[in-house]
Order: C-alpha cells, then sequence, then structure tokens
C-alpha cells in the first residue's frame, strides 16, 4: 500500500467541539496542492478540483451529476457521491484531470485521507494548471455611481490574501466590525469576498431615507473612528463564536465549503486552518482591525434612483440678500451670485474679482450676464461649497471706487441703477449635492454679513429727447427703450440687437432698472453729435421693421442659450430672476412667432421720442464773411 507523503499537513482542531475535524494537506511531486478535510457524521463526500478555464469536463462522475461554477480565469468542478462509492468515483474524477490539468484538488467529507491513497496516487499524474495572477488594485477613496433601486452601497476594503498568514482571522474581522457598525446602522451587512487572489472586505447598506452619498460619507467617517476603541473581551469571544458557526458550514452546505477551500488552495493559500476556531485576544484582532481601516477610505460603489432637481422658496435674510436653494445629484455644487440695480459694468467688475479669487483656489468660475443682470457661478466638490461661499462673501464685502464718469455711468445712474454693491442688490442661488446639508446655514453667515444700502427704487425718465452734454470729445450717443416684459418683447429686443449688431460704431446691451426691461442702443463717431444722432435714428428704424419667421426664430433661439444652459448656467439664471421681470420658459421662447414681433416692434418709439444721451462735439459754426460798405462818400 502507498504511504501518504511525508509533506502531508495534519491538524486536528480539537479547539472545535462541536465538529469531528482533522484536514490533510500535501503536494505532489509536480507542485498540484491536494487537502482532504474530514468532516465526521455525513455520508457524502465532496469532490472538487479548480480547472483551466477552457476546459470541459464530463456532466457526470461514476453516474454522479457534476456541477461547474465560473471563476476569473478558472472553473470550480465539483461532484458529490456517496462515501461507499468514493473510490471508483475518485478514480474517474482523477482521470478526468489527468486530461484537463487543475490548479487544486479539494476532497470535504466522512471518509478519512488513509482510506484513500490507492486513487489519490493517480494525482501525481495530474499537470499543473495553476491560475493566471491578476493584481490586486483598490482605488482608495474611489466612488462609482450606478442607476438603480433601492437605493444602497456597497464599501469595499482590502484584506490580507489567501496566502497571509491572517487570512484565517478574516471571519472573526467580519464579525468584530459586523456587531459594532450595527449600533450605528442597524441593517448593515458585513462580509468577505475573495475575488481572483483578492480578498475584499464588503460593507453593505441600504440607505433608506438618506441619500447614499450622505450615506457612505458616515460609513466612512464611523469605520475611520472604530479602531480608535479596542474591542473587548466580550466582543472577541462573540467574534470566535461567529467563526465556529461558519467552520459548522462545513456541515450544512459541504460543496460550498468545498468549493471555498479549493480556490484558497489553488491561490497559493494554505487550507489546514481554514476549519479551525483560532486562537484569538482582543490585542491581536484591535491590530487586525487597524490594518485593514486605518488610513483606508475603500472603494464605494452607490446606487441611486433617478433624481430630479428639488428647488426651495426663496429665502431673504435680514440685510436684503436673497437666498435660493436648488437640491441636485451627484458630488459637484454651484454657487451664483446675481448683481440687480446696479451698473452692470461696475457690477462685472466685482464679479470679475471674485472669479479671479475662486479660479486661484482651484474653482472653476465663470462671469456671465443673464438679460441685463450680471452674474457669476463657481462651481466646486462638495466639500468645498462653503468655502466657496466664504471667498465670494469677502470678495463682494470689499470696498471699491466707482468706474469714473462716462456715459454708459450716466445712463446707469439715470435709471437708479446703483454705483456700489450692498446687501439688497444681491442674490445668491445654491445648487448643492445632498452631502452639502449645511450649505443654507453657510449662505446665512457669510452672505448675511453683507452691508446695506437701503430700498433702491428704478428711477423713471422723465422726459424724452435728447440730453447732450456739449464738449472737445468725439461724438457719443446712448438711446435706451423700454420693451414689454414678455417672451414676445423680449425675442423683439433680440431681433434688433441682432439687426443692429452689423453696423459699424454700435453697440447695443440690455439694462434691467427695478422691475423693467431697457434695450440700450450705443453708437459713436461721426463728425458731430446731431450727425450721429440722424445716423441712429435710420438705423433704429430700420431695426424696428417687420420680423421675418427666421429671424423670430433666430432671436429666440439665442434667448435661450443666454438663459439655459449648464448646471452652472441655471443657477445662475435662478440667482438673476429674482431681479427679472421676466424669465421665459424655453416652450415661450420658441413659441414666438413672427407676427407677434413685429407688433412690439411697431409698437417701440420712433428715435426722437426715445430718451438719448449724448456727449462730444457740436457741428462747427462758420462765422459770415463781412459786408462791403454800401454808403457813398459825400462830395460835399
Amino acid at each position: 500500500m502507498r504511504t501518504i507523503p511525508a509533506r502531508i499537513a495534519l491538524c486536528l482542531l480539537v479547539s472545535t467541539p462541536l465538529l469531528g475535524q482533522a484536514m490533510s494537506e500535501w503536494r505532489t511531486t509536480h507542485d498540484l496542492p491536494v487537502a482532504i478535510a474530514e468532516v465526521a457524521g455525513g455520508d457524502v463526500e465532496v469532490l472538487t478540483a479548480v480547472l483551466p478555464a477552457e476546459a470541459s469536463p464530463p456532466d457526470t462522475v461514476a453516474g454522479f451529476p457534476a456541477q461547474l461554477t465560473a471563476r476569473r480565469g478558472a472553473l470550480l468542478w465539483s461532484v458529490r457521491v456517496p462515501a461507499l462509492l468514493v473510490q471508483s468515483a475518485l478514480s474517474e474524477f482523477v482521470q478526468t484531470l489527468a486530461t484537463t490539468g487543475c490548479a487544486a484538488v479539494v476532497l470535504l467529507g466522512p471518509v478519512p485521507a488513509r482510506e484513500l491513497e490507492g486513487p489519490l496516487a493517480a494525482l501525481e499524474g495530474v499537470p499543473v494548471r495553476p491560475l493566471p495572477r491578476v493584481p490586486c488594485v483598490l482605488a482608495e477613496g474611489g466612488v462609482e455611481v450606478r442607476r438603480g433601486s433601492p437605493e444602497r452601497v456597497t464599501l469595499s476594503l482590502a484584506l490580507p490574501g489567501p496566502t497571509d498568514p491572517r487570512y484565517d482571522l478574516i471571519p472573526a474581522l467580519v464579525a468584530f466590525l459586523r456587531a459594532r457598525l450595527a449600533t450605528t446602522f442597524p441593517d448593515v451587512r458585513v462580509e468577505s469576498e475573495l475575488e481572483g487572489a483578492c480578498a475584499r472586505l464588503l460593507v453593505r447598506l441600504p440607505a433608506g431615507q438618506e441619500h447614499p452619498r450622505v450615506v457612505v460619507r458616515n460609513l466612512r467617517q464611523r469605520l475611520a473612528a472604530l479602531p480608535a476603541t479596542p474591542p473587548t473581551q466580550d466582543e472577541v469571544s462573540r467574534a470566535i463564536a461567529s467563526c465556529q458557526a461558519r467552520a459548522a458550514r462545513a456541515m450544512v452546505a459541504g460543496r460550498a465549503a468545498a468549493l471555498e477551500l479549493a480556490e484558497r488552495l489553488a491561490l497559493g493559500g494554505g487550507v489546514a486552518g481554514a476549519l479551525a476556531t483560532p486562537a484569538l485576544d482582543p490585542a491581536t484582532l484591535a491590530e487586525l482591525a487597524h490594518q485593514v481601516l486605518d488610513g483606508h477610505a475603500g472603494f464605494a460603489t452607490l446606487v441611486e434612483q433617478e433624481r430630479r432637481p428639488q428647488g426651495e422658496p426663496p429665502q431673504t435674510l435680514g440685510n436684503g440678500v436673497v437666498v435660493t436653494v436648488r437640491w441636485i445629484p451627484g458630488e459637484t455644487g454651484v454657487v451664483a451670485v446675481a448683481l440687480g440695480g446696479v451698473d452692470p459694468l461696475a457690477g462685472r467688475r466685482v464679479l470679475t474679482a471674485a472669479a479671479e479669487t475662486a479660479a486661484s483656489e482651484g474653482w472653476a468660475a465663470s462671469v456671465g450676464n443673464t438679460l441685463g443682470v450680471p452674474t457669476l457661478a463657481v462651481a466646486a466638490p462638495a466639500a468645498g461649497i462653503t468655502a466657496v461661499m466664504e471667498h465670494v462673501s469677502e470678495s463682494l464685502t470689499g470696498a471699491r471706487e466707482p468706474g469714473g464718469d462716462n456715459l454708459d455711468a450716466e445712463v446707469a445712474r439715470a435709471l437708479g441703477l446703483a454705483e456700489r454693491v450692498t446687501a439688497e442688490t444681491v442674490s445668491v442661488a445654491l445648487a448643492l449635492p445632498p452631502e452639502v446639508d449645511e450649505g443654507a446655514e453657510a449662505a446665512g453667515k457669510f452672505f448675511g454679513s453683507l452691508p446695506g444700502g437701503g430700498v433702491r427704487t428704478g428711477a423713471t425718465l422723465a422726459t424724452s429727447g435728447l440730453a447732450w452734454k456739449v464738449g472737445d470729445g468725439p461724438p457719443q450717443e446712448i438711446g435706451v427703450v423700454e420693451l414689454p416684459a414678455t417672451a414676445a418683447g423680449l425675442v423683439a429686443g433680440q431681433v434688433a440687437q441682432d439687426r443692429l449688431s452689423h453696423e459699424a460704431g454700435l453697440r447695443t446691451f440690455v439694462l434691467v432698472p427695478a422691475g423693467r426691461v431697457v434695450l440700450a442702443v450705443a453708437g459713436d463717431g461721426g463728425s458731430h453729435v446731431p450727425a450721429l444722432d440722424v445716423r441712429l435714428a435710420t438705423l433704429w428704424k430700420g431695426a424696428c421693421r417687420p420680423a421675418t419667421a427666421a429671424e423670430a426664430m433666430a432671436a429666440a433661439r439665442r434667448l435661450l442659450s443666454l438663459l439655459y444652459g449648464d448646471a452652472a448656467q441655471a443657477t445662475a439664471r435662478a440667482a438673476a430672476a429674482v431681479f427679472l421681470p421676466v424669465v421665459p420658459t424655453d416652450s415661450q421662447l420658441l413659441g414666438t412667432e413672427a407676427r407677434e414681433v413685429t407688433a412690439v416692434l411697431a409698437g417701440l418709439p420712433a428715435w426722437e421720442k426715445v430718451p438719448r444721451f449724448a456727449r462730444g462735439r457740436a457741428p462747427q459754426v462758420v462765422a459770415p464773411p463781412p459786408r462791403k460798405s454800401g454808403v457813398r462818400k459825400s462830395t460835399s
């Protein structure tokens, strides 16, 4: 009779009183790992082998159905046979392995190793086909989001692999962490997983009423703090009891236990202590928890339902700043500021300085103009949103001198637009991810400190006509036309702007005094102001001619692109909406017909009746030549 080689490791599990178990483990002369787990009490033996992925083993062994389980780069082939027939079944099993080759063989059941020496001797002819090695890479701190329901979180952390001596302590660690986390997260599930040679700790948690991103943040914080409190002896005892219960699985689910042992053996690990109860004390368990958790954020997989942004009603702070909050999915937020009732040039200077400050911190910032209201939008990760609000509010608070006395500033003053930013001129819109739950309070803290300047109302231009400051400079003129606060009125104003944009020396822009939308037409050049005024009158008359369908549609689409866009633009629009008498929807803009636009254009005043502001030269007056005297000299 053949004697099993001396390399066999026989481990009697005397520390597990519930199971009469022993483990035999050795390698053939070709270095094929083999293990026999003796589990008393049953009458079925499980034969298991790890085959190459391309193998095609038979569906039956000795007439009993076999099962194939796919793994990365391999197949787990197993069959359950009665213990009385294991000799013949094992012989047929090994004959197949001699053809396919394999990476490991495991037998689990009541038959002791000494009774299987004959069939096992044939394993010397089985070629070794080791598993492909795949590097274990875990993106610490990473997050992936998948659509689905119910909403849940899975956090994956790296564990010691099957070749690590600490691998047998993983069941105790899993039980300890499950008990600790359950005090904060009652529905938590903690388990280990072996995929390839990579062992993972998986913490699964349903989101419930919380957003998954909030759940994963809280879970990571709890896991980071957990090693600071070492396990008690009572916790260690419960962890050991969990290991004993796990070992008992071999008596209930023998095939699953055999597959696990075979995969572990094929990956280079040992299985001698797999069914034993580990000797564990609080210091050992604490050290393992520290090594797995300390400094490791893990990789999170979030399952989220589709969410649409949800807005809250605007709130007015005590100093007059209006704050609007909208909750959006994701991990990035937007802080937008609009300055209403302010000279747009002065407002743009202030917001440009704030944008430069934000950009210096690494945040994405853009300065824009929403129908005449200057805006700033800053996008940042959730963790930086509060800092964005602090920096922007400080930029608004800083004192700035007025931009100077020019024609644009004169028109702005005439319309009642302020030269400085005060609290009443500020509107803040926040698009916040769920984890920035303190965003509204932070906005109140930072923007609530802006100084007020009193309530301003837009001035009404009392008279039409030309207000001209004669000087030696080149001719400049700006006329302001109030537009109807409707979608058709805005489209008509855009049609006029489009028509005038091709003229040399002309520019158009929109101003928003309180409750009104004003189109400004500015021109310069020419010999003197009256000549410029005549030119502008001619051009204005042409700009107000009937609109074609193509012009109306092009203008509507241009307005649509100015109002609607990405998250930053949408948030800026929400901030500016506080100061706008109308914010048309996309359907209202695109539904505006040419006849409506023509009616608005026809109703706009002629240039001579438009309030106009001018500076520059007057026509040069040429003095008449002196007359010759017609008086005849007297001869007397």
